[in-house]
């Protein structure tokens, strides 16, 4: 199969360097050369067979009109219901991989190269040999791959959104789609920080794992979830932390008091009031200030996950109005 792509690899793997893996006549608006986590990929056409490696990524597609490109799609451990109610068709029309060639809905390496992609567009944990196979693996291939920016940038917001955004507009020939998504997703973070300006923090433990063991996982301030609980009004109590995940005691929790919980439902839907049962009826956390109010907050994977995507401003809004309620 001919690649309309050619590549200068930066990666910081030894690999070396790559020219042009061919001879092309360039289509209009090409060729577009993007920088995505150490690699610079240049396209001379849009790639036309296009795996997604999960429902965040599948959405960006879908919201460019792009999900026609689509030949296979990774649901990881997610379910089609927790999409965006207006992208689910669409998606729902997606192939999705044999089960057979995946391990907890994420497909090797074999098994994504047998739909014959010339791009993948994943996370930047997408790209490890242990699960969908390394960068250099597909680099190799000629086949161009894009990790959500939100997954490998050192500082987190959502501008890491509007950029992926951009880029796959420019990837696909559809920048004039991608500005106007782009223009209604900082509309609406406008009219939230608008809205929260000048309130008070309200100090906020972000409850994304329940380890099982008397810890729990949440975030320090290189998560993704980090920079919208900040955004939305609210304080990270482990902000003070230089890490994207973090263990945590009870004791810990109950020293920093968090007016409010956030939990995240992964895969389940009863996952996020597990996580809440769990603490309201744990006698380590009778004298936190969020447990005596009930103050707790669920909020889907797809959502406050590890990475921004479309339905990262129903997040935000959502932690606003829940933290400042008088300010909607």
């Amino acid at each position: 199969m001919k690649k309309a792509i050619s590549f200068l690899l930066t990666l910081s793997l030894g690999i070396g360097t790559f020219g042009s893996m061919g001879a092309f006549a360039a289509e209009e608006g090409y060729p577009v050369t993007i920088e995505n986590n150490g690699t610079t990929i240049t396209y001379e056409a849009a790639p036309e067979r296009v795996v997604v490696l999960s429902y965040e990524v599948a959405e960006v597609m879908a919201a460019l009109g792009l999900s026609d490109k689509v030949v296979a799609l990774a649901p990881c451990m997610n379910r089609i219901d927790e999409a965006l109610e207006e992208y689910q068709e669409v998606i729902s029309e997606m192939p999705l991989f044999e089960e057979s060639g995946m391990t907890n809905g994420v497909p090797n390496l074999e098994t994504v190269l047998s739909v014959e992609p010339d791009f993948v567009y994943g996370s930047f944990y997408s790209f490890f040999s242990v699960n969908c196979g390394a960068a250099e693996d597909y680099l190799a291939n000629e086949i161009g791959i894009y990790a959500a920016d939100s997954t490998w940038a050192e500082e987190k917001s959502l501008e890491n959104l509007y950029q992926e955004i951009s880029n796959i507009g420019k990837i696909f020939g559809v920048e004039e789609r991608a500005q106007e998504v782009i223009e209604e997703l900082r509309a609406r973070e406008a009219a939230v920080t608008a809205a929260v300006e000048g309130l008070e923090s309200v100090p906020v433990f972000v409850l994304d794992y329940d380890n099982g063991d008397g810890t729990f996982t949440s975030v320090g301030n290189k998560a993704y979830a980090h920079a919208l609980v900040a955004l939305a009004g609210g304080e990270n109590i482990f902000g003070d932390v230089e890490e994207s995940y973090v263990t945590v005691s009870p004791e810990e929790i109950i020293a920093r008091n968090p007016q409010a919980v956030l939990t995240i439902s992964y895969y389940t839907e009863d996952d996020g009031q597990n996580k809440i049962d769990t603490m309201m009826n744990s006698e380590d956390f009778q004298e936190v200030d969020a447990v005596t109010e009930e103050n707790f907050l669920a909020l889907g994977g797809l959502a406050f996950g590890a990475s921004a995507g479309m339905q990262s401003l129903d997040a935000l809004e959502a932690i606003a109005e829940f933290l400042h309620p008088e300010a909607f």
